[in-house]
């Protein structure tokens, strides 16, 4: 059956012991120079054992202030010193390699061990001692009684009526060198200074916190800015959208009517093209069939002469690129010949333009369409009948 443990572990790491270590840890950072200016010195009023007095900052400073007048109303703390009759003292030597729980636990097993006193009447307190090269670490062990300590504070009390606050307990060790024992006035004190480092810290960290504020104030500025400017962007096209709609048709009617007036400006006016060939061929010559495309001119009819024909249309300005489709074949029993003629007509000379579109030219070239009808009526006649003559 599986033994279940009740020990919090995560990945085989107890957190309990975890969460432990990491206090002490913090606990001895604290005394680093870093951190150690945020915990607060408190001054102490010290009563030795042999009557006479000081003021420490701790039971764990060398410095002495000489007593004044008053000032043991305004430190507010008091400490006994016990007389060396009471305590019992002893260095304890430790392995170097021990973490801070074990050695916890082995001082408490030596004071339980040389101790003269029952366990509910034990007190004692371990203090480590500077390094000594020879060996590992040093320990000074103290050991007392608690009913006697309490005896000797309940007498110092009553010859001290006027002092309401319980005192520390404090026990020499070397010379200027005490060791607190817990419990007592320590707690109060340890309170205070544990208050007061809390109130450091938070204000470091209100400093930290205003810095870093004032550092990012430009930026969330220049962000603001941006924001106030996107929203600003997006309300100006909100409103000009119908603007902005109504430009882009506008935009789109011009360049259809840009189109167009290129389409209109590259249109060939027909009645130029047919007053110009009406001038162009010589009498003897008659269309039967004439046909414009774009620029391109088809012509079909009767001429004695395709070639000369050709040539003169090829020499005509605004005329290009004339030839023959298919070769002319010459009638029988006639002197004509039937033609088929193409060529391209050049729109700077045959485009249509506002000039060319008053009523006076459009009644000239209509009169040419006229003449050039009438001339080419008589001889389709004789082509027709040379036509029925081949049946």
């Amino acid at each position: 059956m599986p033994a279940f443990s009740s020990e919090a572990r995560f990945l085989g790491v107890d957190l309990s012991a975890l969460v432990r270590d990491t206090r002490k840890a913090w606990a001895q950072a604290q005394n680093w120079p870093l951190f150690s200016w945020l915990t607060p010195s408190l001054p102490v009023h010290v009563l030795h054992a042999d009557g006479s007095q000081s003021y420490r900052y701790g039971d764990r400073s060398f410095q002495t202030v000489p007593v004044r007048i008053g000032a043991r109303k305004r430190g507010g703390f008091v400490s006994l010193e016990l007389p060396a009759d009471m305590v019992l003292c002893r260095t304890v030597r430790l392995p170097a390699a021990m973490s801070s729980a074990d050695i916890d636990n082995a001082l408490a097993l030596q004071a339980r061990t040389f101790s003269p006193f029952s366990v509910e009447d034990l007190i004692w307190a371990g203090e480590r001692l500077p390094e000594d090269p020879a060996g590992g670490p040093r320990f000074a062990l103290v050991l007392a009684s608690r009913g006697q300590v309490e005896q000797y504070i309940n007498g110092w009390r009553q010859k001290h009526p006027t002092v309401l606050s319980i005192p520390e307990v404090w026990v020499a060790i070397a010379p200027q060198r005490y060791v607190s024992l817990p419990g007592w006035g320590l707690d109060r004190r340890q309170q205070v200074i544990r208050r007061m480092r809390m109130l450091g810290y938070a204000l470091v960290l209100s400093a930290l916190a205003l810095l870093v504020v004032v550092a990012l104030t430009p930026t969330l500025k220049l962000r603001m800015q941006a924001l106030q400017a996107a929203a600003a962007y997006e309300e100006a096209v909100r409103r000009t959208a119908p603007v902005v709609r109504d430009r882009e048709h506008l935009v789109q009617a011009s360049v259809k009517l840009n189109a167009l007036s290129e389409v209109l400006g590259e249109r060939i006016d027909p009645l130029r093209v047919i007053d110009t060939l009406t001038q162009v061929l010589p009498d003897d010559a008659a269309i039967q069939a004439l046909n414009l495309t774009g620029a391109k001119v088809s012509l079909s009819g009767l001429t004695t002469d395709t070639a000369s024909l050709m040539q003169k249309l090829g020499e005509q300005p605004g005329f290009r690129d004339v030839k023959a489709p298919v070769a002319a074949t010459r009638l029988s029993n006639s002197a004509k010949e039937s033609f088929s003629i193409e060529f391209m007509v050049d729109f700077k000379v045959f485009g249509v333009s506002g000039q060319d579109r008053n009523p006076t030219a459009q009644a000239a070239a209509a009169e040419s369409v006229a003449a050039l009808a009438s001339a080419s009526a008589a001889p389709a006649l004789p082509a027709a009948s040379a036509s029925g003559a081949r049946r």
